[in-house]
């Protein structure tokens, strides 16, 4: 072969266009899309028969990054995004952008369109910026809220978190009509300014009807504005397992506790779990008749709700039991004589971030009044147990009343103020206690410490001895222990937030 041939031969390679992944056929690319969706995803995508689904966000939805599927990569190029909106699968979940580099309506728009009749979970999130004002928020909403509503029998999923509560919607007020296949409507905000009144009016025509909503958040003058004040008109939703109300300020209209209760007690059927985070509700109104509580069995979750709340919210439930309770961040109550009446039992009793420790032997005596059924409690974060704390839990109360009586498990995270020769003093006099009197108070078997300080070498010989299960940061013992080579044991911080 001749020079001038070679160097022919390598011009024409040269300037042969090389093959790129655009060059597929689109229905090569839709295979790798939903490929790669799946392989990033996982567990939260699944396959069922040839069509990939996708579970909603869970549990922390502020979590998603700035471009999740699918826009991540619709975005590339025009080619990709091209293929990609022939899959009505692939924008069945819509994230939509405020406040910073909004999400254009144009493209709210093509993704209702390519979704064609797919249900729809639709995150509606504010990026991130340090600014602590929006002027035009609440126009943003409502303009966007216009474009989804047409298409609101779709909706599955709708969660929302914009700056402001008022930029909102409400129930039956700003969001009217029926929405067949939603199943959990979050309403959530970073700072509350919504301010109600004292003035009651009639109420609307409007309805908003959710016959399959499971799961329900939203702020407290909303909600006693949709579901309170309108009960008759518009209660909750049949099907309601899940319940949380966030927010109400005690500059509002007094909104009493028995109020709360009327409302959310029509769905003892199903309802079993319900958030109530920093309420403020009236103490001093009560209830003609009191409220038949025999088959109330949800789980209630206090977040930053005053004592006397809690106390009303109990004694208007006639104190029944439920199997879980929380505390977090929780204030005494006022009253002297609200203080001596202890809370409704719980077979499961969490308390977190309680400082004062008057305030942590307030709700470590829950069922006091009851046949303690407390097995298991967990106390993170919490400076209010201390030494003393710890020592109250070592003797009885009064005769034969011990606090936390019926107590075998116990979690500690966070707590810095004991040591671990305080915490096994606790334990070797209940061991005494419960050898002499039986049924006095029970042996605490199993202790989880985590980040709460040192576990000096004679406590740590001391708990391998004489309780069955330990496990203190690191170090793992007990008689009964048995390492867990094969991962077949839960995790005791599971159900546990920090």
């Amino acid at each position: 072969m001749t020079a001038m041939s070679v160097e022919c031969k390598y011009n024409t390679t040269a300037r042969r266009p090389r093959t790129t992944i655009n060059d597929l056929p689109h229905d090569v690319l839709i295979l790798i899309f939903r490929d790669v969706r799946q392989a990033a995803s996982l567990p939260y995508a699944f396959r069922g028969g040839d069509r990939l689904y996708l579970d909603p966000w869970a549990p922390y939805y502020e979590s998603v990054s700035e471009h999740p599927f699918p826009e991540c990569l619709a975005s590339v190029c025009s080619v990709w995004r091209a293929a990609m909106s022939n899959v009505s699968i692939f924008w069945t979940r819509l994230v939509i952008w405020t406040g910073r580099d909004p999400t254009p309506l144009s493209r709210i728009r093509e993704y209702l369109s390519w979704s064609r009749e797919s249900l729809l979970d639709i995150y509606i999130l504010r990026r991130f910026s340090p600014a602590i004002e929006d002027t035009a928020e609440k126009a943003q909403m409502n303009m966007i809220l216009n474009l989804l509503s047409p298409s609101m029998n779709r909706w599955q999923l709708l969660y929302m978190r914009p700056l402001y509560s008022s930029s909102l919607p409400c129930p039956g007020l700003d969001l009217v009509g029926r929405a067949d296949n939603l199943i959990e409507l979050i309403l959530h905000f970073v700072n509350d300014d919504l301010v109600t009144s004292s003035n009651v009016s009639s109420p609307p025509a409007n309805l908003f009807d959710a016959p399959k909503l499971e799961q329900l958040s939203m702020g407290g003058v909303h909600f006693r504005e949709a579901y309170v004040k309108r009960a008759t008109h518009m209660p909750l939703p049949p099907k309601l397992t899940w319940l949380g109300v966030t927010g109400y300020n005690s500059c509002n209209a007094p909104f009493p506790v028995h109020e709360l209760l009327a409302c959310i007690t029509t769905r003892m059927d199903r309802l079993w779990r319900v958030h109530l985070d920093g309420l403020q509700l009236d103490c001093s109104t009560h209830p003609p008749a009191p409220f038949d509580s025999r088959r109330w069995e949800a789980n209630t979750r206090f977040i930053d709700i005053p004592g006397d709340v809690i106390a009303e919210y109990h004694r208007l439930l006639q104190y029944t039991l439920t199997d879980v309770a929380h505390y977090t961040r929780c204030s005494l109550p006022d009253s002297p004589f609200v203080v001596s009446t202890p809370l409704a039992d719980a077979c499961q009793t969490y308390v977190y971030g309680i400082a004062d420790p008057d305030a942590l032997m307030y709700y470590l005596s829950a069922g006091m009044k009851l046949d303690n059924a407390c097995y298991s409690l967990a106390i993170v974060n919490c400076d209010g147990l201390c030494a003393d704390v710890l020592h109250k839990l070592a003797k009885p109360v009064s005769e034969d009343a011990w606090l936390c009586r019926d107590v075998q498990q116990l979690k500690i995270a966070g707590c810095t103020e004991f040591s671990s020769t305080d915490l096994r003093a606790i334990l070797e006099a209940r061991q005494k206690a419960n050898a002499a009197y039986a049924a006095a108070v029970m042996t605490i078997t199993e202790i989880y410490v985590l980040n709460c300080g040192e576990l000096v070498p004679e406590d740590r010989e001391w708990f391998n001895e004489n309780v069955s299960i330990v496990h203190w940061d690191d170090w793992e013992g007990g008689f009964d222990y048995t390492p867990d080579l094969d991962g077949q044991y839960d995790d005791p911080w599971d159900n546990i937030d920090y």
